[in-house]
């Protein structure tokens, strides 16, 4: 089965919807327990957590071509928070720049 680009831009874009509804309501409890931080960059959103260091609460959702010249800013965004990511590529995003750029910074 085929899944074209415009489709599978929509179904990462709901999931990165669902992802910040769901951050957000975490991070609108009373004083933020669980250190819940979100910031986007160009199409690309991080979503941070300090209690909760799993993955799927640490993760760069949306990255593409355009987020590439942006990678040290996104990795600086964890870095403040003594954090670790894992970056979230869907196929149809992947292009050379991005992923030379990942692998740069370790990521492969």
């Amino acid at each position: 089965m085929y899944i074209s680009k415009e489709l599978a831009d929509l179904m990462e874009q709901s999931e990165i919807d669902y992802m910040i509804d769901r951050m957000k309501a975490i991070q609108e409890r009373p004083g933020n327990p669980m250190g819940i931080d979100i910031q986007t960059f160009g199409g690309a959103a991080a979503f941070y957590s300090q209690a909760m260091p799993w993955p799927q609460f640490n993760t760069v959702k949306g990255i593409g071509e355009q987020e590439a010249d942006r990678l040290d800013e996104i990795l600086e965004f964890y870095r403040k928070r003594q954090g670790r990511c894992q970056f979230e590529v869907v196929p149809s995003k992947t292009h050379p720049k991005l992923m030379k750029a990942l692998f740069d910074q370790g990521y492969y």
